[in-house]
């Protein structure tokens, strides 16, 4: 299995981005994966979020393939335990996925469209 993480824009703190950096090479010994980052929309006055979210959307579902097992993170999703979230990932690598992907969503989540796309949604707040 491989993981690709969708990420809604850049780090902008080097000291979080030194932090993924150390977590992206600790990964890869464990399980192929890749990164994509996708330019986020500008949040500008009078422009309604769920446009704003849309439009990040847009861009988000162009990454996703059709044999891709989606999983978004949200706030509201299922909260899962570490020990869960690895026999979570074990299960569906022992079913043939072959690519999971991850969305990050930008600063305002995730939009509705991509939710919809997602075989799971997961809160990560509780780990």
């Amino acid at each position: 299995m491989k993981f690709t993480f969708v990420v809604t824009g850049k780090t902008r703190e080097a000291f979080i981005e030194d932090g993924e950096k150390i977590y992206i090479k600790r990964l890869k010994h464990y399980i192929p994966l890749k990164i994509v980052i996708v330019r986020p929309e500008p949040i500008k006055k009078g422009v309604k979020d769920k446009i704003i979210k849309d439009n990040e959307a847009e861009r988000i579902l162009k990454v996703i393939g059709p044999g891709d097992f989606v999983v978004a993170l949200d706030k509201g999703g299922k909260g899962l335990s570490s020990v869960e979230l690895a026999d979570f990932i074990s299960r569906h690598e022992n079913k043939g996925i072959s690519n999971m992907v991850w969305i990050i969503g930008g600063a305002l989540g995730i939009a509705e469209k991509v939710f919809l796309k997602a075989d799971m949604i997961i809160s990560l707040s509780h780990m």
